[in-house]
């Protein structure tokens, strides 16, 4: 990956190394760059035909209605 070829990515990790620091921020990317890495730590990015990383192949499809949990009654500190 470089500057030239994935400029919003690499701003995006600029962004993300600021708010949360280089070595925690480059350790995850890293870790996610791993074949073996588990599904929920990967990291992937695509841009201008470049790609970098492992995608996340999901095992089915999953409707936007399975995405909602519930509403947030009852959630503690949450008011609804």
């Amino acid at each position: 990956m470089s500057r030239k070829t994935m400029p919003a990515v690499t701003a995006w990790i600029d962004d993300l190394r600021e708010a949360f620091g280089k070595t925690e921020i480059d350790s995850v990317i890293r870790v996610g760059l791993r074949p073996d890495c588990e599904p929920r730590r990967r990291f992937f990015a695509s841009e201008n035909g470049q790609e970098i990383g492992n995608r996340f192949v999901p095992s089915g499809e999953i409707s936007v209605a399975q995405m909602v949990i519930g509403d947030w009654v009852g959630v503690p500190g949450r008011k609804g």
